[in-house]
């Protein structure tokens, strides 16, 4: 008997027009969308997001382009740098750490990505334990007070 498809879940945070907190929600992956207006990035933040994009693209395979007008449609480029900085450093220290043994990179930073937008089911998305997945929350709250 096949095995049932099961919908991508993603808890997503909901901003108002200011880009402020407001609630989550639980909804499907092929229900994200950002139509949000494209603001030119600052020199300065453009060129943080060029510096993080080497190693962001074997994370999140993207274009540089398409990188870059995702920032520029952000409310708040400066903290979404900031957090794919934390991303890329966890996969880095994550990829030293015995427990990432069993795994292919690939499978570790798809984790990471998922466990950073709140996914639901992490281990079977992505092939690795509840442990790992406990594990690279845990590093991932430590590099955020750092």
């Amino acid at each position: 008997m096949a095995e049932r498809e099961k919908p991508k879940l993603l808890r997503v945070q909901i901003v108002d027009k200011n880009g402020e907190p407001i609630g989550m929600k639980t909804i499907r992956e092929d229900q994200l969308h950002d139509d949000g207006p494209r603001r030119p990035l600052t020199p300065e933040l453009r060129k943080r997001a060029e510096e993080l994009y080497p190693r962001a693209k074997q994370m999140y395979r993207v274009t540089l382009e398409k990188w870059i007008e995702g920032f520029e449609q952000d409310h708040n480029p400066d903290r979404e740098l900031d957090i794919w900085d934390r991303l890329i450093r966890l996969s880095n220290k994550l990829w030293e750490h015995a427990a990432s043994r069993p795994y292919r990179r690939s499978q570790v930073d798809q984790a990471i990505l998922a466990a950073s937008v709140n996914a639901v089911d992490i281990p079977a998305r992505t092939g690795v334990s509840d442990e790992f997945v406990v594990l690279l929350k845990k590093m991932y709250a430590e590099l955020k007070t750092q």
